[in-house]
């Protein structure tokens, strides 16, 4: 018995479609995707793309691409903000057709982080911030509580202060815990003379 024929009809006969939307778009415009295109003839998305790599391969990957690069121009723009608040990516969602979602999305893949904000908490904190010292330390000298230490740091305010390590330490239930300590203070090093060097 020869090899069973498969009918690819559907497809050939929504090809035309999916050319004309193609060519409608922008760079900055998504195209509907190949999912969607597969759900309007009964296919799912692996048979739609081998339908459409017998049909016409050419166009199967100017497709492709060009939902690839509208992708990529998402994370170029967003690479490119200041911050990440709403008065900077609202230009990006509206260009782009994106809801807030998407882009907290993107930017959880791509570890897009906001800038730290002025904090009266890290004022407060700072003066307390000594090398050796845990978080719970800090928080007792400031007359604060552990979790809003925790929270500055998370959020980057005592990044400027400090830097901060892990360390094992005795802790008030009499296990060794592993905790996080001030490790070294930023901005307090003394500039080396260097005026009597390579004389």
């Amino acid at each position: 018995m020869g090899a069973v024929k498969i009918n690819h009809d559907d497809v050939a006969a929504m090809l035309p479609e999916m050319k004309e939307h193609l060519a409608s778009l922008q760079p900055y415009e998504r195209a509907i995707s190949l999912d969607n295109w597969a759900a309007m003839v009964g296919r799912t998305y692996s048979q739609l793309r081998v339908a459409m790599k017998y049909l016409d391969k050419t166009f199967l990957k100017a497709y492709t691409d060009h939902r690839r690069e509208y992708y990529r121009l998402i994370e170029s723009e967003l690479k490119a903000l200041p911050d990440f608040t709403i008065k900077y990516t609202q230009p990006v969602m509206d260009k782009y057709g994106l809801k807030r979602k998407d882009v907290q999305r993107v930017r959880l893949r791509l570890n897009l982080k906001c800038a730290a904000k002025y904090s009266r908490g890290a004022e407060r904190v700072q003066p307390f911030l000594q090398p050796g010292l845990s978080l719970m330390d800090v928080a007792e000298a400031a007359g604060m509580h552990l979790y809003q230490v925790q929270g500055l740091l998370n959020r980057g305010h005592l990044d400027k202060y400090a830097e901060f390590s892990h360390a094992k330490r005795l802790c008030r239930n009499g296990r060794n815990q592993r905790v996080v300590v001030v490790a070294r203070l930023k901005g307090t090093e003394k500039s080396h003379d260097r005026s009597k060097s390579r004389r």
